[in-house]
This record gives C-alpha cells, structure tokens and sequence, in this order.
C-alpha cells in the first residue's frame, strides 16, 4: 500500500492532510500516520488545583507542565516540579 491511500484511510479518520503530511515528515509509517488519532489539545483536565498551585509557585506554566507529560518524558509529578532551564523549584 502506497501513500495515497493511506492518505484516503486518513482521511476516512479525521487526520487532516496537513497533520498526514507532516507525520510522514517526521518518519512515521505510513499506516500509523493514517490512523494515530489526533492529539487531545485540552489541557485544562490533566492537573487538579494544587498540582496547578505547586506549578505556579514553581514557574512553571501549564502549557508547560502539560507539553512535558504529554510527551511521555515526564511523570506527572515531574511535569510540575522539574525546574525549567536551571529555575530554582520550591516544595
């Protein structure tokens, strides 16, 4: 199978050509950028209130703590409290 169809399949999905095109970009198989669902871009459930008060006291944005435990690198708990770019992080 070939790279238009599974451009089609990912179409069928929802994935946009753009997103199809840039994950064959980045290496992705083929069948897999066709069919990986898109990202969830919410971020507002992923940490409660005083996960968010221990990121703000630390400097650390949601935005951040969320692209950070998103991406798998982190835990939840380091999302929050690793310091960003030698920050000084408090407890």
């Amino acid at each position: 199978m070939d790279f238009q169809h599974w451009r089609k399949v990912a179409r069928c999905n929802g994935v946009p050509d753009a997103v199809y095109l840039s994950r064959i970009q980045n290496n992705w198989e083929y069948e897999r950028a066709a069919t990986e669902p898109l990202q969830d871009k919410r971020v507002s459930n992923i940490f409660n209130q005083k996960e968010r008060e221990i990121m703000r006291n630390n400097g650390i944005s949601l935005i951040a703590a969320s692209r950070r435990y998103k991406s798998g690198r982190f835990t939840k708990e380091e999302a929050i409290r690793r310091p960003i770019r030698g920050r000084k992080v408090t407890e």
